[in-house]
């Protein structure tokens, strides 16, 4: 799944726009942070032997 700021925005707005996330990002990375976009990889699980 890739770029859910744009496909699932309902759901992404919150996260990007929340003052406590993006305090403790500017705190860790400086005043430049961006949350643009956000990708899931999903891959198989290992299997059990």
């Amino acid at each position: 799944m890739d770029n859910l700021v744009e496909h699932e925005s309902e759901i992404m707005l919150p996260a990007v726009t929340n003052s406590v996330i993006l305090d403790f990002l500017e705190s860790v990375m400086g005043p430049f942070v961006q949350l643009e976009s956000l990708r899931i990889n999903l891959t198989e699980s290992a299997a059990v032997e």
